[in-house]
């Protein structure tokens, strides 16, 4: 499938024939959001699915200029039977660029496509023929593989992560690591909406890069657990210290804060003022880390 081009080889290399890649790697995200059941009708919402896929076939490349979902989405008008649908219900012809992806949101409901790519996209075998012909199109043949491989991997992951978020018993030591690691990491930030649970810290690029990472609470290597009971939501300095045993949590879901820190060689003051915090629990939908694992921690990882 062809689009219409922004070459520059100054901004895009040859991963995508000197082409901005942004309309399809958007189309990849629609299509993955088909086979998902996230997208079941002909109104394409700009959604945070659609974003956050957006954005994972976007950094599975190292292509340089990399670009938000608001720029494909809204120049994909210029492409037949892409209907951009304001809220208002305007004829969108006169509209400048929304220049964010909120701004994209606030404009419109979403765009609509026609009749026939609809039919086209949720046909499950035409829909791989698509796919292939999008790779061959619009990306060297080196690179088709590992996007490829990351569709897999996204789709198996967002399923592994629904099931642990609706507390299903999930094969954590069948399941491939990638998946394993992703679907974890996705179910934990989510429940807490990617704010570490000892700082309140919550801080995320436009392209879904976040500060905040996924601990295990018993290591991995020990309880084979990804379960919500098992996880928590830690900034990246906080999830090194709890690992390490610097940091833990009591009875009372207080932190706890290691004498190795407040050591006179040392110079963490942002964790030793932790010390008797509250922890933060996740989001009323989801279920809190166990008892049984923050005892484990305490009594086996962490360094009084």
């Amino acid at each position: 499938m062809k689009f219409k081009k922004d070459r520059s080889k100054a901004r895009y290399g040859i991963e995508t024939f000197h082409s901005n890649p942004s309309k399809p790697f958007l189309l990849l995200a629609i299509l993955q959001g088909m086979e998902e059941g996230k997208i079941v009708s002909p109104l394409i919402e700009p959604s945070s699915y659609l974003e956050q896929t957006f954005w994972e076939y976007s950094n599975c490349l190292d292509i340089g200029r990399k670009r938000d979902m608001w720029l494909p989405f809204y120049h994909m008008h210029g492409e037949h039977g892409w209907t951009l649908r304001r809220h208002d219900n305007r004829d969108p012809g006169q509209d400048g660029q929304p220049k964010s992806t909120h701004r994209l949101r606030e404009r419109y409901r979403g765009a609509e496509i026609s009749d026939e790519y609809f039919s086209l996209y949720s046909d499950s075998s035409k829909r791989k023929l698509l796919i292939q012909d999008i790779l061959t199109e619009n990306f060297h043949p080196d690179t088709h593989q590992t996007i490829k491989d990351l569709e897999r991997i996204s789709i198996l992951s967002n399923r592994y992560a629904e099931d642990i978020l609706e507390m299903k018993p999930v094969k954590s030591e069948a399941s491939e690591k990638a998946v394993r690691d992703s679907g974890f990491r996705k179910a934990i930030q989510k429940a807490y909406n990617h704010t570490c649970a000892f700082t309140g810290l919550r801080l995320q690029t436009p392209s879904f890069h976040t500060i905040i990472d996924a601990a295990h609470i018993v290591p991995w290597s020990v309880s084979h657990d990804d379960s919500l009971g098992n996880g928590i939501a830690l900034s990246k300095n906080c999830h090194w210290a709890f690992d390490k045993g610097m940091i833990s949590v009591d009875e009372d879901r207080r932190i706890l804060v290691s004498s190795r820190i407040t050591d006179e060689r040392m110079n963490a003051p942002e964790l030793i003022n932790l010390n008797g915090d509250k922890v933060l629990p996740p989001s009323s939908d989801y279920a809190a880390p166990s008892e049984l694992a923050f005892e484990y921690h305490r009594n086996k990882i962490f360094i009084e």
